[in-house]
Parts: structure tokens; sequence; C-alpha cells
């Protein structure tokens, strides 16, 4: 959870994301992506989730979606220490950004 200002918002970050980068805003690209992103942002802060939403913690984030894969990696220590060292990154950026808070 990251306090900005006067509330609490749920905060993720995202170290790549494949696809082609949109540089000026004059790209009907930049326009489309501002526009939807906006109105995710937006849908966000109206939803109610009748369950109840849940914490966006290293757990949920890092933790539950690595646990899968590394027993994948089982007698393999490399490819085991590459998911380990990333979700190591992940969850330090988070306490960072949320030690600024």
């Amino acid at each position: 959870m990251v306090s900005v200002t006067e509330v609490d918002q749920q905060g993720s970050t995202f170290t790549f994301a494949p696809g082609t980068r949109v540089c000026r805003k004059e790209d009907v690209r930049a326009q489309l992506l501002g526009a939807s992103v906006g109105a995710l942002h937006g849908a966000g802060n109206t939803f109610k989730d009748p369950g109840g939403r849940f914490g966006l913690d290293g757990d949920h984030r890092i933790g539950a979606p690595l646990a899968p894969a590394l027993p994948l990696a089982s007698g393999r220590p490399d490819d085991a220490a590459y998911p380990a060292a990333l979700g190591a990154r992940a969850r330090a950026r988070l306490e960072e950004l949320a030690s600024r808070a």
C-alpha cells in the first residue's frame, strides 16, 4: 500500500513490458493508451468488490506467481536462481517505493 496525499493507493511495478514504444504524444497510439489507462484508473476508483479488496503485498504480487515455477527448476540451480533473484529485486523495489510514502 502506498500512501498518496489524502488516500492510500495500491501500487504495482513492472520491470519489462514487451511491445512498441510510444514516444510522441501526437501519436494516436499514445492518445489511445492515455485514454485507456485513464478509463481503467477511473474504473478502479469506483469499483466495489463484494468480497472486499485484498492487499497487494509482496506475497500476492511476487511470491504466489513464482511459487508454481520454482519446482519446475528443481535440479537446475541456475534456472531456479533467476526467478528467485527477480523476485528479490521486485520485493526490494516495492519496499523502496513504500518507504517513500
